[in-house]
């Protein structure tokens, strides 16, 4: 009688760590099946609020938005359009850009880019130039549940030339800075718009369980 309890028990043992595996097996395929066909498709998947990447907040007149810029983008844009790659080239570009994480700042005021507005004279132009240009870096960094930080590692200011409806800047982090933490916040500090300093927080599985493109 002792031995068949013992048999059913590890039976049931056995059963559950089917029924576990199983569970982690199809949560693993319905991640890496999960693509879309067009650039298109998965710019417009992150500009949707409710897949979780993209955050906007408007202070003053002054409006903010941050938004990831998925890897596979960036992938896409150095192979150039029209181009029919090998999986060999996809895969060492996806390896290049993996382990950082990219995010788009967006910043308007009035509806305008903000390089030429709300300044007091040309002297406060000069400043903000200077600060969009080479100075970005010290006003932006993301932090984790842990208190860890991660600091700009590259940014790019394509300038406008007060021709655009916002200034848009891509920053460059550490994807480390995911390890160990459920949720990350991008942190950006005023720049001279009197909007104080802003908090933008985004979950750690929504960041990695966005689409892949097909390439």
């Amino acid at each position: 009688m002792k031995n068949t309890k013992v048999n059913k028990h590890k039976f049931l043992i056995s059963a559950l760590a089917v029924l576990i595996m199983a569970s982690i097996i199809f949560a693993f395929v319905g991640f890496t099946t999960k693509s879309v066909k067009t650039k298109e498709e998965l710019i417009s998947y992150a500009r949707n609020s409710e897949n979780g990447l993209v955050k906007v907040k408007t202070i003053n007149g002054v409006k903010l938005k941050v938004m990831l810029r998925p890897n596979d983008l960036l992938v896409e844009q150095e192979l150039g359009e029209g181009t029919t790659p090998d999986k060999a080239e996809v895969n060492r570009l996806r390896d290049k850009y993996n382990n950082y994480l990219y995010f788009i700042l967006s910043i308007s005021a009035d509806g305008k880019d903000v390089s030429t507005t709300r300044l007091a004279d040309m002297q406060a132009f000069s400043n903000r130039i200077q600060t969009l240009a080479f100075g970005m870096g010290e006003y932006v960094f993301l932090t984790n549940e842990n208190s860890d930080t991660a600091y700009v590692v590259d940014y790019i200011y394509p300038r406008t030339y007060g021709l655009g409806n916002s200034t848009d800047l891509m920053f460059v982090f550490d994807k480390a800075i995911l390890n160990e933490s459920d949720y990350i916040t991008f942190n950006l500090n005023d720049i001279g718009l009197l909007t104080g300093t802003t908090r933008y927080k985004f979950r750690k599985k929504d960041l990695l369980t966005l689409p892949q493109l097909i390439l």
